[in-house]
């Protein structure tokens, strides 16, 4: 599920809802490795992750961002879900 927020971060229209394969394409190398590596753990050890990467929105506009991720576990302790947040840190980082 995404956000009205990050929808906006990203120049989403309000209806538009990427898979997450998509959604890395946003990120340009090394940042997606770092992201899709930082995804396998979650998903196979349930290890939670927090980077500063940079992005490209669909209209092209580059962003430094924070992405911060954990693991959601079912009653039997296995990992269902990840779950997080993107942080826009452009402004910070000028």
């Amino acid at each position: 599920r995404w956000s009205d927020e990050l929808r906006a971060i990203l120049d989403c229209a309000p209806e538009h809802s990427p898979q997450l394969e998509m959604s890395l394409n946003w990120y340009p190398s090394p940042s997606r490795e770092a992201l899709s590596q930082a995804l396998d753990a979650a998903f196979a050890h349930g290890t939670p992750f927090d980077l500063e990467l940079q992005l490209v929105t669909i209209l092209g506009r580059p962003l430094d961002v924070r992405v911060i991720g954990e693991a959601v576990r079912d009653d039997t302790q296995r990992v269902v879900r990840v779950q997080g947040a993107l942080l826009d840190q452009t402004q910070q980082k000028c």
